[in-house]
């Protein structure tokens, strides 16, 4: 449908900023985002390349620390259970930090 009316409102500069950078980590144009802010949508920013590849690396790190923690189950199971809980708890920011 070709939209032909116009809606002119006015912000602070700080407003302005804060939705130009909303609406380029949503990937999207001014207009575009503010229409979909408007229709109740909720819009997760959408992840770099950047964004992808810390990821990848800081669960591979996870998962060396995991490794390091096998190594000393045996002799020290509570130090052990302690990083796994610190493992956990660092994937969890991980991916919520990343929505």
């Amino acid at each position: 449908m070709k939209r032909k009316k116009r809606i002119q409102f006015r912000v602070t500069s700080m407003e302005h900023s804060r939705y130009t950078r909303m609406a380029k980590l949503n990937r999207m144009n001014l207009a575009e985002f503010i229409r979909k802010k408007l229709d109740g949508q909720h819009l997760n920013p959408k992840l770099t390349d950047e964004d992808l590849a810390l990821m990848k690396n800081l669960f591979i790190e996870s998962n060396r620390w995991q490794n390091i923690s096998n190594l000393f189950r045996k002799k020290d199971p509570r130090l052990s259970s302690e990083v796994e809980k610190l493992i956990k708890d660092f994937r969890e920011i991980i991916t919520n930090n990343f929505k």
